[in-house]
This record gives C-alpha cells, structure tokens and sequence, in this order.
C-alpha cells in the first residue's frame, strides 16, 4: 500500500502546530533547496525536535512532514530516511567501526546502491571534506572537529535532499568553522536542491552560512 502523502508535499520539510515540550507549538516550512536555522535552547528538545523529523517519534498533537511525507508513516519513512543526512555536534559515527564503514553505513542499508557505487561515493565524499588521514582509523583516535567533518562526509555520501547539522559548529575555532562552513557551501554549490536545517542552541551561534529563514523554537 502507498505510503501517506500529505499537505505540504512541495515543502522539503514542514512542522505543523506540533504540540512543543514546553506546551507552545513547533512550526516550520522549508523549502528545497533553502537553509533555516532553528534555534533550540535545550540539548534535550533538539534532540527531540530532530527524531521527529526523523520520524523516530511521533508528534503528540500537529503533524510532520517531511519531502511531502508524513513522518508517522512508517513504511513511507523507510524511502525517505536515505535522504535525509543528519550531522550531529560529535559526528554522530560508531565507535568500534572504521572511518571508511561510519561513512558508508547509510549506504549499505539502502540494497539499491551497488557495491563500487558506495565506494565511488565514500571516496568523494571524505575528498570533499578535506580528508586524508587513514580510513581504517577508529573514531575514538579523532579530534572533535575530524569526527563532524566525516559526519558530514557520511551525509555527503548518500546524496541527500536534506541535511541537518547539529550545533556543528559549537566550540570551533574560526578556521576550523570556517572550513566546516566552506564544505557546507561547496555542497550546497554541488546540489543547488538540498535543504538545510541549521540547528543551533542560542542566536549567538555562529553559522558561517547564509540563512532564509530563522524560527526560534522553545
């Protein structure tokens, strides 16, 4: 059976009256190919606010759409997860795997991208990013700023319609922000369609990136 398609189908992303944590309300409409950035005080209700988006949890009042899908149809999820690439403040990879697997795990779980695809892919992505330290390294052995730059490497990889970058620039020097920024443009140059959810805890958090929009949700 379909997947649900709901109101909203030409926006890359939308939250509708979604019932807040702190009883207001979350709205937001992205559009492809436009950067928003959201500003959430608390680590807790980003966290929260980018599990609906991932459809990981279910709005208790108000709906969530995300590329014209509603996030609390599973089955439809399972199409629109691989495009969604998500970044976290850590970089979001797997201890006990290598650079080369945390980057091309996304990849693997969608069985339509062929083996020297992935591999073609991984490649250009961690060129992308400015990598050239070995790929068989553990994240563990990484600084801060290696492990965000090869979460981006990894949401590169799956050529996504929407990338979510959390607090990713919290803590950086300015090059190294800069240089996360630089990547952010150049993919953004690559791909004029994807959208992008800034995510950021206060308005004094830097973004290195040009924004079309803000919303500020408590």
């Amino acid at each position: 059976m379909p997947g649900v398609m709901k109101p909203g189908g030409n926006d890359a992303l939308l939250f509708d009256n979604v019932t807040a944590p702190g009883g207001g309300a979350w709205n937001l409409a992205l559009s492809p190919g436009k950067v928003a950035r959201v500003i959430i005080a608390e680590s807790q209700n980003r966290n929260l606010f980018i599990r609906l988006l991932m459809g990981l949890e279910t709005p208790a009042n108000g709906c969530v759409t995300v590329l014209g899908r509603d996030t609390t149809d599973a089955l439809g999820m399972e199409n629109i997860s691989p495009r969604i690439g998500v970044v976290s403040h850590s970089g979001g990879l797997i201890s006990n795997l290598s650079v080369y697997e945390n980057v091309s795990l996304p990849l693997y779980y969608n069985s339509s991208v062929p083996e020297d695809e992935i591999d073609r892919r991984v490649t250009l992505a961690l060129e992308a990013v400015g990598y050239d330290g070995p790929t068989t390294a553990l994240p563990g052995t990484l600084p801060t700023f290696t492990r965000r730059l090869l979460g981006l490497a990894r949401a590169m990889a799956q050529k996504p319609d929407i990338v979510v970058a959390d607090s990713l620039l919290a803590g950086l020097p300015p090059d190294a922000a800069e240089r996360i920024a630089g990547v952010f443009r150049t993919m953004r140059e690559s791909n004029s369609g994807v959208a992008v959810v800034w995510v950021v805890s206060s308005p004094d958090e830097k973004s290195c990136i040009a924004f079309d929009l803000e919303a500020a949700l408590s």
